[in-house]
């Protein structure tokens, strides 16, 4: 199951907090998320190694409705994922293995940023201070108590109408996929 937790939104940041029971909920996220960006946009993923950064990915690009499957890019630094018929592309980078921020600019990376597609950055935490300002950031922690409960944290400037859109999607579909009690109309 996919829930809000918590929302937070002020004159600076806007942030919800996202659990997610099972992997599929996390590429769910990604699918319902791909449909509130906008072309340009950048979005930082950062958690551990197994977190479920690429599963978010893969719903992402689904929901852009880009072409290939979806892997972690990490020895390619960089995949490139076109776009279908209606969607926009998919530039999924994985920047563990640079060294720093100067290294995403001498690779000439920081020109997809200008680009009609979304950029997603997996570690994007190690090259935060070069990120975009209106950069969408995600944090996927792992539940120690269960084998994968995930929670995520999105955070945005408060002049990004996208967080409110999501949390208002959410549950929107967690109230379709609720049980009805008996006798309901």
């Amino acid at each position: 199951m996919l829930r809000v937790m918590s929302s937070r939104f002020n004159e600076e940041r806007r942030e919800i907090i996202v659990e997610a029971t099972r992997p599929e909920d996390t590429e769910n996220l990604g699918f319902l998320l791909a449909g509130l960006v906008y072309p340009g946009a950048v979005l930082s993923l950062s958690g551990d190694l197994g977190a479920g950064k690429t599963t978010l990915t893969r719903g992402f690009s689904k929901g852009l409705g880009c072409l290939g499957a979806v892997a972690s890019p990490t020895f390619t630094l960089l995949m490139e994922h076109p776009a279908g018929a209606n969607g926009l592309a998919l530039y999924h980078f994985d920047v563990y293995r640079l060294d720093s921020s100067d290294a995403f600019y001498e690779l000439g990376f920081d020109e997809y940023f200008d680009r009609d597609g979304v950029c997603i950055i997996e570690w994007g935490d190690r090259i935060n201070d070069i990120l975009p300002p209106q950069t969408i950031h995600l944090s996927l922690t792992r539940e120690t108590s269960a084998e994968f409960i995930r929670q995520i944290t999105i955070s945005s400037l408060a002049t990004s109408d996208l967080l409110p859109k999501l949390d208002e999607t959410i549950n929107a579909v967690q109230e379709i996929n609720s049980p009805q009690p008996k006798g309901a109309v």
